[in-house]
């Protein structure tokens, strides 16, 4: 088959690299493995699938080996008789550590901090991290907003909360019962700009709180407008 025969010949070099020069680093050993699949060297990837398995594990290692690795997994999974349990164990290891770091409180109060970032790219990139994280990002959010001393929520931290979904809405919702007249005060103005209607109630209530700032009451009372049945068309139209 000349494709096969082409892609063969084609990898000869690509073989002769990675031998002369062995990956070491997660994300080298990731991008090996991928190149491997790809020519379908079974034998060559689970050699450095083994590498892989060598290393010191952990969250932030293995979604460096997973995003370097692309299709690889997925075309591993598909060709399981090529490979040994053991490796294919490690790739469930390594989704299972990758999402755990993904949805660890640690990291999303690092991806919520992006938000702030003046580089649109790393905004973008923070956002798309906690949405990601689901339910544990939204968490994340009002975590460092209801701390004391909490976010100060910007331009593009109300942005993004707005764009989260009903999931958001509710767990706002439940928020807003804090005690904690400050964290209530950030709360408000996190949603303030870009208002879902469920949340009518609560901004209106925030009118006749005494804690609350006058400030934040003169947003509220602008929000209040908005909430009403014509405004909320008129806003749609």
């Amino acid at each position: 088959d000349y494709k096969v025969t082409g892609v063969q010949t084609c990898a000869l070099p690509i073989l002769r690299s990675l031998r002369a020069n062995p990956p070491t680093t997660p994300k080298e050993l990731g991008k090996a493995v991928e190149l491997m699949t790809r020519i379908r060297r079974w034998d060559e990837a689970s050699r450095w699938l083994d590498r892989i398995g060598k290393l010191p594990l952990d969250g932030p290692t293995s979604i460096d080996v997973l995003r370097a690795g692309s299709r690889a997994w997925s075309i591993i999974e598909a060709n399981p008789r090529a490979f040994a349990p053991e490796q294919l164990a490690l790739i469930s290891k390594l989704r299972s550590l990758a999402d755990q770091e993904v949805r660890s409180p640690s990291n999303l109060a690092k991806q919520v901090q992006r938000l702030t970032n003046a580089n649109q790219a790393e905004r973008l990139a923070g956002f798309d991290a906690i949405k990601a994280a689901g339910d544990s990002g939204i968490a994340a959010m009002l975590d460092a907003v209801m701390v004391r001393d909490g976010l100060v929520p910007t331009n593009s931290v109300i942005e993004a909360y707005s764009l989260l979904g009903p999931n958001a809405t509710r767990a706002w919702q439940a928020a807003m019962s804090t005690p904690h007249a400050d964290a209530r005060e950030r709360l408000i103005q996190l949603v303030n700009r870009a208002p879902q209607p469920a949340m009518g109630t609560e901004l209106l209530n925030a009118l006749y709180d005494p804690s609350i700032s006058d400030a934040s009451k003169r947003s509220e009372e602008h929000t209040s407008e908005l909430q009403s049945p014509c405004n909320l068309v008129c806003r749609l139209l």
